[in-house]
């Protein structure tokens, strides 16, 4: 004998309802990142979970320096602080950036003089206001690995020059990271 499950639907599909048109997938992929980066740091432990961050920001990086090669017809910036500034005003939909200071210091690594070039930066990124939602995620952490891996070989790439990113504290108060960027320019392109 068969069940009428007729009213039982029509009962359920009232309390289901849902008028929305546009639904909130920001908190489903904030979910869904928060799991991966855990499940991959179980799996596989901290320095794999590290590398892989990295190298997902590097392919989009690479994507990126190409294009904007392509459009200065293969020239390099010998100046990274135009290269700095030429790259972060393309990108203001995605990070809210202010120079807060720019210093520079002659360093030799190995038999090679260069001079050093850091920048001290303030950042809101597009991660930011994910991470202080999910309790495991955490700023300055694995995640922020991404933007890391994207933004040295970018300027690498465009500039020739050694980039590296570093990570310097969380500003809580103006709900932003301190990072620096550094570049080592040769002596010899001087």
């Amino acid at each position: 004998m068969e069940k009428d499950y007729t009213e039982k639907i029509k009962q359920m599909n009232e309390e289901l309802k849902n008028d929305r048109k546009e639904f909130e997938t920001l908190q489903g992929y904030e979910t869904i990142l928060e799991a991966l980066v855990y499940k991959i740091y179980d799996l596989f432990g901290k320095n794999a979970l590290l590398s892989m961050t990295y190298q997902i920001g590097v392919g989009p990086g690479e994507e990126l320096a190409a294009n904007l090669l392509e459009m200065r017809e293969g020239k390099k910036f010998k100046d990274p602080l135009k290269a700095l500034t030429f790259v972060l005003k393309r990108h203001k939909e995605y990070y809210n950036v202010k120079i807060l200071e720019i210093n520079e210091e002659e360093v030799e690594i190995k038999n090679q003089k260069y001079n050093k070039i850091i920048v001290k930066q303030q950042n809101k990124c597009f991660f930011r206001n994910s991470l202080k939602k999910k309790s495991r995620l955490r700023i300055g952490g694995p995640l922020c690995r991404i933007n890391k891996g994207y933004y040295e070989k970018v300027f690498s790439e465009i500039t020739g020059y050694k980039c590296e990113i570093g990570f310097i504290r969380d500003d809580k108060d103006n709900d932003v990271c301190i990072e620096s960027i550094v570049f080592y320019v040769p002596k010899s392109y001087i």
